[in-house]
This record gives C-alpha cells, structure tokens and sequence, in this order.
C-alpha cells in the first residue's frame, strides 16, 4: 500500500479528530494504574500498553487494529484509553498473540523498595 505522505496526514487528523470526539462525547479518560495495582492488572496494563505500542508505530487506524487483532469493535475503545478491567488477561493475551507472534509472557520479580542496610560496627 503505497500512501502518500499528505493522504497519511490527513488520514491521521481526521482519525484524530474523530478521537477527540469521541473522547468528548463519552468522557473517556486514559487509564493508569493505581499505586496498589494487583500483579494481574499490572500484566493486563503491560499487554496493553504493548499493543497500543505497536498501533502507533506501525502507523495502524482503528479499523486495522480492529481486524488486525481480531477484536469486537464494541471493546476497541476500552483497549485504546486502556480500560482493563474490561478484559481478561487470557483476551489480551490473544489479542497481542495477533501482533506478536512468537512472544512470551515473563516474571521479573521487583526489587524492594526498602534496601537493608547492613548495620556497621567499630571497636
């Protein structure tokens, strides 16, 4: 597909202006994780911030992210500000699995916040 540069900027101002609109007409906000987030919603943040990742630098609209990722139109918008509690983490797993493939899903244990300081003694 070979769009010409002028077209794409129009293309993503209309895209964004539909957004914006939408973005007003439903009072949708980006959602973050909260400072207690459970293990599972960090994953489910993670996933989907990875698939928003992906939309923005391959330069994916809405309905090819859509169809690319194989998701009801109805759910598309929650994914984009980012909504996780309307997901499982399995379907956003599957959804990534459209975009990703092969990729792996890993633990990293976090690191304390608290360090032990190990107490010095002199003589």
């Amino acid at each position: 597909m070979n769009i010409s540069k002028e077209k794409l900027n129009k293309l993503s101002k209309q895209e964004s202006d539909a957004t914006c609109k939408k973005i007003k007409e439903k009072g949708w906000i980006n959602k973050g994780l909260t400072p207690h987030a459970t293990p599972i919603e960090k994953a489910k943040y993670e996933v989907c911030q990875n698939i928003l990742r992906y939309k923005r630098e391959n330069n994916l609209n809405e309905k090819e992210l859509t169809q690319k990722i194989k998701i009801k139109p109805s759910k598309l918008d929650y994914l984009l500000f980012c909504h996780i509690e309307h997901f499982t983490l399995d379907e956003l797993v599957l959804y990534a699995s459209e975009l990703f493939s092969p990729f792996q899903i890993g633990i990293i244990e976090a690191k304390s916040k608290i360090e032990k300081v190990q107490p010095t003694f002199s003589h």
